[in-house]
């Protein structure tokens, strides 16, 4: 795997949908493919949310940014012209992740295809038309989708390593995407590997690797808090707001769990995943809750290269 695994994440201009309705997914999925025959890409994994995408592949020769600038770019201008509407679809430009194969590359197949489950919208994720999950348990899989690289991984048997594959996505027995550690908000991996990747374009070692409790403390810190105010039992609004500012830019910019960050802060996960949803929703309909959390988010990104303990 010379050109390394990538995880990208393209999201809908101020968290609007980006898909909706099937012509538009087909569209997009249809884009995705001709794109990586054309840059020399090989797609792994993909699935396709109201307001997001999330895409892992293979980087072939060819460098990521053109080829992920045309798909964005093509599909952009289709959607519009096909909603008579203006203006940008996409939140800026896609956020991708250089990830860890040989470590985390199941972890992210299994993240990927259990989004619509996380977000309530299926039961499970073949009951999900629009990821590539169903390809993985099919014996007739599209050329274009590199289910090899993963199913190779589980069997040298295909029809085994399927089995393997559904029991993996049926248990909470796993590795989890979410434990990677991060560095630099771009490479997803441990030290050595992220080490590895930064030496390779001249860029200095990571620092410590971003963390719930490190993030919590930041936010808290900048907010007036301590870590010990966000992990008491009470809850005053500012705490609570604070709470899940802290758990929003953890998951947004280190792609640290709702999970980890309730459990970092006490506090129970599916109370706390509603909380950040209604912050999430808050945020688009109050442009000086946005401004705040945004100018948050960027006085931790240019505080250090990770936030640690």
């Amino acid at each position: 795997m010379t050109g390394g695994i990538y995880h990208v994440v393209a999201r809908g201009n101020e968290r609007k949908a980006i898909f909706r309705d099937d012509d538009d997914r087909e569209a997009y999925v249809a884009r995705l493919v001709r794109c990586s025959a054309r840059y020399r890409f090989r797609l792994i994994a993909y699935c396709l949310m109201d307001n997001h995408v999330h895409v892992a592949l293979e980087r072939g020769p060819l460098a990521l940014s053109e080829s992920m600038r045309t798909l964005q770019s093509s599909y952009a201008q289709w959607f519009n012209r096909r909603h008579a509407r203006t203006g940008h679809l996409f939140q800026g430009r896609y956020k991708a992740f250089l990830v860890q194969d040989e470590t985390y590359l199941l972890a992210l197949v299994r993240y990927i295809h259990m989004n619509p489950v996380a977000a309530g919208a299926v039961p499970s994720p073949d009951a999900y038309a629009w990821s590539s999950d169903r390809h993985y348990r099919s014996s007739s899989t599209p050329g274009w989708l590199a289910v090899d690289l993963v199913l190779a991984r589980l069997s040298p048997d295909p029809v085994a390593a399927r089995l393997v594959y559904r029991r993996l996505m049926a248990s909470r027995e796993h590795q989890t995407y979410d434990d990677a550690p991060t560095y630099r908000s771009t490479i997803r991996g441990d030290r050595d590997f992220a080490k590895s990747m930064l030496a390779a374009i001249g860029e200095r070692p990571p620092m410590p690797t971003w963390t719930a409790e490190g993030v919590a403390r930041a936010v808290a810190g900048k907010e007036g808090l301590s870590l010990a105010d966000l992990r008491k039992p009470g809850k005053t609004p500012k705490e609570a707001r604070t709470r899940l500012i802290a758990a929003y830019l953890a998951r947004r910019e280190a792609g640290i769990s709702i999970a980890a960050m309730a459990k970092c802060l006490g506090r129970e996960e599916s109370t706390f995943n509603r909380g950040v949803g209604r912050l999430k929703h808050a945020m688009t309909h109050n442009p000086a809750l946005r401004s705040h959390i945004e100018s948050l988010g960027s006085l931790l990104r240019s505080s250090n290269t990770g936030i640690h303990d």
